[in-house]
This record gives structure tokens, sequence and C-alpha cells, in this order.
């Protein structure tokens, strides 16, 4: 099943170049931290802003970090080459970026225009609104979870991306719905640890933020760092696998296991 053997194939792509993991943590870093700062008590009165940082400044690290894992998972053959090629991360980077941008602008006017016909609907069938709008915002989650690997490994512009990660969740919908329940469940035990240390600090260390925590939740919270690039690595394998069956993309040098 293409949900585990991609899987198999991001550890490996791990365990060929060990170097991948630091590098595409780093990347990564910026984004979450601007996305834990917004749930931070000493940050929290600056969440809109952060969100707004986040949505223009995410693209300029995540574009490089699916480069590099673009080009580590194209050889999925053991005895492959081990280190990594930084011009991975700047081919074609600036397009790149532009066109997440214009995919996260298209996502984020979807989800204005989904809460505001939940309003609508919710003051017409009060909590079968709800409902209804809760149902189709689950339903979407799946639908769109490929929309930035569809930009850098697909080279798809701005809105083909999103139409392409919605097309492939269609097309494959068991297999991405089981992606995302997969990918959830390991990112909730990753990050379950930080949590759990961090709610069991004093408050007055929590409420100065992340700089503050003590060693053992800055070592949960790199482990977490490190899994979150693992998971991207994963979704760069499902992509290429649900691909390759379509016969949509190149994908030279990958075996695609979805027919398992």
């Amino acid at each position: 099943m293409v949900v585990f053997s991609a899987l198999r194939d991001a550890v490996g792509v791990f365990r060929r170049r060990p170097v991948l993991l630091p590098v595409v943590a780093a990347l990564l870093l910026v984004p979450q931290l601007l996305s834990l700062a917004r749930v931070v008590p000493a940050t929290s009165d600056l969440g809109p802003l952060l969100q707004v940082v986040q949505f223009v400044a995410g693209p300029f690290f995540v574009v490089p970090a699916l480069g590099l894992l673009d080009d580590a998972t194209a050889d999925t053959e053991p005895g492959g080459e081990t280190r990594l090629d930084l011009d991975a991360a700047t081919d074609g980077f600036a397009a790149n970026v532009v066109s997440l941008v214009g995919a996260n602008a298209i996502l984020l006017l979807g989800a204005v225009a989904w809460a505001i016909a939940t309003v609508v609907v919710s003051a017409l069938l009060s909590v079968l609104g709800l409902a209804l709008g809760f149902l189709v915002l689950v339903a979407a989650i799946p639908l769109v979870q490929f929309v930035d690997v569809a930009v850098v490994v697909g080279d798809s512009r701005a809105v083909d991306a999103v139409k392409e990660s919605v097309g492939l969740a269609t097309d494959h919908f068991g297999a991405a719905v089981g992606f995302l329940v997969v990918r959830l469940g390991i990112s909730a035990l990753a990050a379950a640890p930080f949590f759990l240390v961090s709610n069991a600090l004093p408050p007055r260390i929590v409420a100065d933020g992340p700089l503050h925590l003590t060693p053992l939740a800055v070592a949960t919270g790199v482990f977490a760092l490190a899994v979150t690039a693992v998971l991207v690595g994963y979704r760069v394998c499902v992509y290429r696998a649900l691909t390759a069956a379509d016969g949509t993309v190149e994908t030279a040098g990958y075996t695609s296991r979805a027919g398992d």
C-alpha cells in the first residue's frame, strides 16, 4: 500500500543522506517557530501579525526544503548519491516562491469564503449549519495537502497546483485520507513529549517563551522538528508515488509502489 511504502521510502532517503535531516529541519525551523509563537502567552497577542509573516515568509524556507527532498527522493536505489545537491534548493526558487504564495492566497480566500458561508448557514440552521461547515472543512483537508509539493516537485503554478492537489487526492482518495491519518498520528506522537514537558514547567518559564525552556524541553522540541522534516519527505514520496501511478509527472529514478 502506497501509504506505508512511501513512509518506508522517506525514512530510507534520510538514512542514505543523513545530512539532509538537519538541513531540512533547519529550513523548517522558522515556519515552525512562527506557528508555535502564536500559542505562546508571551507572543500570542501578535498572533495575526505572526500569521501574516508566516504566510509571506514561509515559502522562502519551504521551497528549498522541498527542492532538496525532491532531489533526494528522485533516486531510491541503494547505494545512490549520498551528498546534497544544493542547486536543488535554488532551482526555480523565485518562480516557486511566487507560485506557492499565490496558491496559499487561493487557499486563504477559500477558507474565508468557507467561514462566511458557515456563519450564514449557521444563522439559518443553527447547530446543523456548524456541523455542515465542519464536515466541509474536514473533507477539504485531504484535497489540499499536496499543493506546495505540486509547486516544487510537479512544477505547477499557483492555480494549477491547487487543481493538481485536488485532482490527485480525488483520484486516490483512500490513499490521501490514509496518508493524512498516518501523518497526523505520527506528528501528534512526536509533538506530545514537547507539550507534556512544556506544560509541566512553571508558568513563568512557559510565559517567557521557548527561548527559556529547559534542556529537556528543547531536546523534545528538536525531536519533534526532526520528525516534521521526515514527514515532509514522506509527503513528497506519497506525491511521487501517486503521480507515478497516474503518469502525470516526471519520476525518473523513483520506483512507485502505489499498486502494492
